[in-house]
């Protein structure tokens, strides 16, 4: 999504998804420095820009995507046989994929 709002050329969205990947680092090296109080406040900012950027992604690639996921409802779909996995980091650049 990221890369495609970058695409537009579009200054203002390209301030906001910058911010959104900065604000994302910061937040990674806060959890693992345990600084709550500051995390609880940045936190709030990144959630509110990603919302904004998915907004700003569907409204300009004609698009509509649904990110809100209950797991409940999730599980009751899956057969037995089956597992549901989330992934909530993938880095693109890994020579090795694990599945």
């Amino acid at each position: 999504i990221l890369t495609e709002l970058e695409t537009l050329n579009n200054p203002s969205i390209t301030s906001k998804v910058e911010q959104y990947r900065t604000l994302k680092n910061v937040l990674d090296q806060q959890k693992f420095n345990l600084q709550a109080a500051e995390n609880n406040t940045n936190q709030e900012t990144f959630n509110q820009l990603e919302t904004e950027l998915v907004e700003l992604y569907s409204s300009k690639f004609n698009t509509s995507l649904n990110f809100q996921r209950d797991w409940k409802e999730v599980q009751k779909k899956l057969n037995n046989n089956e597992v549901a996995i989330e992934f909530v980091r993938y880095t693109k650049n890994q020579n090795t994929k694990y599945a």
